[in-house]
């Protein structure tokens, strides 16, 4: 978000989200904040619009949950 990075704050948020067979992500949870809830929100906005390459099993698409982290780094 333009506010932290003009603060020259950054972090880290970890998600954990269910991504469908077509690889929509459904539930999305804060696995782990960064500290800042402006950034932990950016993370959980943005994932919404994400498409994830679904889990198999054998060669059938299968649901699952899926953990890892967004990190939010000032450049420049």
């Amino acid at each position: 978000p333009l506010a932290m990075r003009e603060q020259g704050i950054g972090g880290v948020v970890w998600l954990r989200v269910w991504v469908d067979g077509e690889g929509r992500p459904g539930e999305i949870r804060l696995a782990r904040g960064s500290g800042y809830r402006l950034l932990d929100d950016a993370a959980m906005r943005a994932v919404r619009h994400w498409r994830f390459v679904p889990a198999r099993s054998g060669d059938q698409a299968t649901a699952s949950w899926v953990e890892f982290p967004i990190r939010f780094a000032l450049s420049g």
